[in-house]
């Protein structure tokens, strides 16, 4: 699906493979993702994760449903990821019921 803005072609997020993660958040050499995990401490970059799933959540209703679903999931799934790995041991004791419950749940 192609839509027209102001005289220009832009192709529609919904065509895009990967709309959180599109093609062009991965030219050059490294990743945008990759490069702001690279840019924090493990836990500030677990709390960027965490934040984007609550906005996403917060939000979805509003725009597209499924699709921002399904950037909480992605980001939901990095969170779960950096969580697993050992550096993150210190965010061992988050319990993953606290963060469910959170005001994201309130809002639903």
């Amino acid at each position: 699906m192609v839509l027209e803005k102001k005289g220009r072609k832009i192709i529609s997020e919904k065509k895009m493979n990967d709309p959180v993660n599109p093609n062009h958040y991965k030219d050059g050499a490294i990743e945008c993702i990759d490069a702001m995990e690279a840019s924090m401490t493990p836990e500030a970059f677990a709390g960027y994760c965490k934040g984007n799933v609550i906005k996403y959540v917060w939000r979805y209703e509003k725009k597209d449903q499924l699709e921002g679903l399904l950037k909480a999931q992605w980001y939901l799934n990095r969170l779960i990821q950096k969580v697993e790995e050992p550096s993150m041991a210190s965010l061992e004791d988050v319990e993953i019921e606290e963060m469910a419950s959170s005001s994201i749940s309130q809002h639903l």
